[in-house]
């Protein structure tokens, strides 16, 4: 490989990156981060589907992973935990429905702790899945119906109130509602949406074709009725109630709810959760154009996404799912639900010859990373694909990625009048008490959408996850930043680097830019003008650095290797912000530099210092893995301790020191010798071979570190040395 870096990889490619992944964060600030990306499926009796509504360079309306059954009641699709559906009386799960055989049983409707009335075939109505993983099931119980919540054992059994399931060890129950007429459909209420709804988190729920009731997640709280009957609905002579969900509109600075309903003539109404006659805001019927697809009874299910906006509703005897967005309110608070545009057409997709019950919608998108040995689509938009993945080696058969967008993040360091005063202490990490942003980390965790942070509520939650000095949020954007956060299947081991590609101005609306082959002396202020992405990991340790505790060993470290490109070594694919920018001024552990004519100077030593902590610290002892070697040989970390001593001196003495008034010699000569030296530190990387497991990619991750100083020095640093030298740091510069 060229001393150039990535040689043939990186042939044509605009911007580069190093990524190592894993989980991440939560959330409170005035400027508010939001998850942008969600995925649709649809259900009928027997096949499960994956709608392409958030693909426009879609080539079928649909994707058929090949999910079947034998008779789906209900199916829920989560972010990270899979798809679940109640096929006939058994809960089956899929935990990567993008590589979904086999299913695996999670519980009976039969299971005698459940209490349900198992003379019926089946017992169980419908189900639905929150976001920390509690399983809610309606079920027959004599002749009323009840609410059951299902939840994990703890470490000390079930908790208070609940009971252990017989046949499914490891789950316990809990009757949250009984005696209530049969509930037919369930859409969950949590997170952010339950952050801003009246009665708080639970299940709203469909009972009797007739009446909408919500549950609270409160065990013992009376059930609150919306709406009920053909005058609270408006229904008309057998009209009945088929599904329900609840939408939510911004109203000036509140958020207003509504139950949204479909019924059996193909209408969709609405009512304010707050009060107020309910109101017809859409006739799916008016916009069907074609002959019937099958004969089957008529259905019409829906479901709101909670990020986009938009009411997804299917039309079972037209083999459809169309996607619907509210117009403005008007002053009583009504509204419509109009077709969703694409190219100036409805976004309307077909299911075939499917018979399409309801969709189903989660946060996130899937990819199978087996897709992306080659390529692999992260996120296309309008304009065409924005973010791909490829050359991903795995070191495992698990291979399933669920991918957030996060957009609006403050960096509070930067703009500390854009986020809560009560989270600054949070967010700001200071460990020499500076006072200065230069000098201080950012952790990212509380600044994180509840639909990230509530994934990991259970586990304990979210470490710190740090964003050093030397990067910020663009002062072009208001100091903010945007960032993919990705969760893997928890088997999924990845080997070596993959490559990522980018395009930032796609994914954040504008970018600073960038080019290689600058020319010598070209301004500071030229060079600056560059994108930058790094990559943080809540699951693995990054290097312990001075002035941070142990809980703060979270810390992100550069993956840029091009322009356009993010070279990503991937460890459980995390948290990865895209669109920062390089800090200007330079803190040194004793000083700060303002407006640092020698800033890639500053940034390449602390490159290059990071790089011998991550091989002494993370490669060359086992800190990932419960027992056994660690990832890198006793011979080649002796080897590489050896050369990066090496490499070193010449980075010092002959590049960084004699590219400072009065400069020695020319940038590109004085350098030459530290390149040489770090060819050999990455020939001896690349010969390598894993001596122990290697969980965290130890080995893959040097390489990458390796490559980003490449980057640095070759197409950053070297073009930045004035003629005369840098100044900045003797501070007796010459004109």
């Amino acid at each position: 490989m060229s001393a150039r870096i990535l040689g043939q990889w990186l042939t044509g490619i605009a911007l580069a990156v190093v990524l190592f992944a894993t989980p991440a964060g939560a959330q409170t600030a005035t400027a508010t981060a939001t998850q942008l990306l969600d995925r649709v499926d649809a259900y009928g009796a027997t096949r499960v589907i994956e709608m392409q509504f958030n693909n426009p360079a879609r080539t079928s309306p649909y994707v058929d992973d090949g999910i079947s059954g034998t008779g789906f009641l209900e199916c829920k699709l989560t972010s990270i935990k899979g798809l679940y559906c109640l096929d006939g009386k058994t809960l089956r799960r899929w935990p990567n429905p993008k590589h979904p055989a086999p299913s695996e049983a999670v519980l009976q409707c039969d299971d005698p702790a459940l209490h349900l009335d198992t003379r019926k075939s089946n017992p169980c109505t419908t189900m639905t899945v929150d976001q920390s993983g509690s399983l809610w099931l309606a079920g027959r119980k004599g002749n009323a119906h009840s609410l059951l919540k299902v939840i994990p054992t703890g470490a000390t059994g079930c908790a208070a109130g609940y009971s252990p399931l017989q046949y499914s060890p490891g789950l316990c129950v809990r009757e949250y509602a009984s005696g209530r007429p049969i509930i037919l459909d369930a859409d969950v209420v949590d997170g952010e949406v339950a952050a801003s709804f009246a009665y708080g988190a639970g299940v709203l729920a469909l009972e009797d074709r007739k009446k909408v009731v919500f549950f609270r997640d409160q065990p013992g709280s009376a059930p609150v009725e919306i709406a009920a009957g053909k005058s609270g609905w408006g229904l008309a002579g057998s009209e009945t109630l088929q599904g329900v969900t609840l939408l939510q509109m911004a109203n000036g600075s509140a958020v207003a709810s509504y139950a949204v309903v479909t019924t059996s003539r193909g209408r969709v109404l609405a009512v304010n959760v707050a009060g107020g006659a309910a109101f017809p805001v859409h006739d799916v019927t008016v916009s069907r154009a074609s002959a019937a697809c099958n004969a089957t009874a008529t259905q019409f299910g829906l479901r709101a996404s909670k990020k986009s906006g938009r009411v997804y509703v299917s039309d079972r005897n037209y083999c459809r799912v169309l996607a619907l967005q509210p117009t403005a309110q008007t002053s009583g608070g009504q509204f419509q639900l109009a077709n969703v545009l694409e190219a100036g057409q409805p976004l309307t997709l077909s299911t075939g010859t499917i018979a399409i019950d309801s969709p189903t919608i989660a946060p996130g998108i899937s990819i199978d990373l087996e897709d992306c040995y080659d390529t692999c689509n992260l996120v296309t938009t309008s304009s065409g694909v924005a973010a791909t993945l490829q050359h991903v080696q795995l070191g495992s058969v698990a291979s399933g990625l669920t991918l957030f967008q996060i957009t609006g993040i403050p960096d509070c360091r930067w703009a500390p009048n854009s986020c809560d005063p009560a989270l600054l202490s949070q967010v700001i990490v200071d460990p020499d008490n500076r006072g200065n942003p230069a000098a201080q980390y950012l952790n990212v965790t509380p600044l994180l959408p509840k639909e990230i942070t509530d994934l990991y509520a259970a586990s304990g939650g979210l470490p710190k996850l740090l964003v050093s000095p030397q990067y910020r949020g663009q002062s072009a954007n208001g100091y903010t930043f945007q960032a993919f956060f990705g969760v893997t299947e928890p088997d999924v081991m990845f080997r070596d680097r993959s490559l990522g590609e980018f395009n930032i101005a796609a994914l954040a609306g504008q970018e600073l830019g960038c080019r290689l082959d600058y020319p010598a002396a070209t301004p500071v202020s030229t060079l600056l003008k560059w994108d930058i992405a790094t990559y943080v990991s809540e699951n693995f340790l990054s290097v312990d650095l001075p002035g941070l505790n142990d809980t703060e060993r979270h810390v992100d470290t550069l993956i840029n290797v091009g322009c356009g490109t993010l070279y990503v070594v991937i460890k459980k694919f995390s948290m990865l912000p895209y669109n920062l920018e390089l800090t200007p001024d330079t803190y040194d552990g004793t000083r700060i530099v303002s407006n640092n004519d020698a800033v890639f100077g500053r940034l390449l030593g602390k490159l290059y210092s990071d790089l011998e902590l991550a091989r002494a610290q993370l490669a060359c002892v086992n800190v990932d893995a419960a027992s056994g070697n660690p990832p890198l040989s006793p011979a080649v970390c002796s080897s590489l301790a050896s050369q990066w001593a090496n490499g070193k001196d010449k980075l010092d003495t002959k590049c960084l020191g004699a590219t400072v008034q009065p400069k020695q010699s020319s940038g590109a000569n004085a350098c030459q010798a530290f390149e040489e030296q770090l060819g050999h530190y990455r020939d001896t990387l690349d010969n390598a071979v894993p001596y122990g497991v290697d969980p965290a990619n130890r080995l893959g991750e040097l390489r990458a570190r390796v490559d980003v100083i490449f980057h640095v020095l070759l197409d950053r640093f070297l073009p930045s040395v004035p003629d005369g030298g840098f100044c900045v740091e003797t501070g007796t510069c010459t004109p």
